[in-house]
């Protein structure tokens, strides 16, 4: 069986009007934050460890006081919680089988990007 995810990236610092405006329901909203900044240091040039606890945070926070999220929304992986595995089992969970139709979902991820 074949599956199609398609995931909205929000940037909610900057969003005009407030995500609560988007869906008529008063829960039908779902956030996934994940903050990596503890690296495995290998190679010749080891990227530097990222302070990505704070920004995980402060997101939460603004989802929270601005966007009608409530804490059971929000679910958060962080470095070593942050495991390819873990980030596939919540976004299927917590994002994808727990969204009822109209919902507002968040996926923020905070660390080091490479290809």
């Amino acid at each position: 069986m074949q599956a199609v995810m398609f995931i909205c990236f929000v940037i909610v610092s900057v969003a005009p009007m407030p995500l609560l405006a988007l869906s008529d329901r008063p829960h039908s909203r779902r956030a996934l934050l994940i903050g990596i900044g503890d690296y495995p240091q290998t190679g010749p040039r080891p990227w530097r460890r990222l302070r990505v606890g704070q920004e995980v945070a402060l997101y939460r926070q603004v989802l929270a006081r601005h966007h009608g999220f409530r804490d059971e929304d929000i679910l958060t992986l962080e470095d070593d919680r942050a495991t390819g595995k873990a980030i596939r089992e919540a976004v299927r969970r917590h994002l994808i089988e727990a969204a009822q139709p109209g919902a507002v979902l968040v996926l923020h991820f905070s660390g080091h990007g490479h290809q």
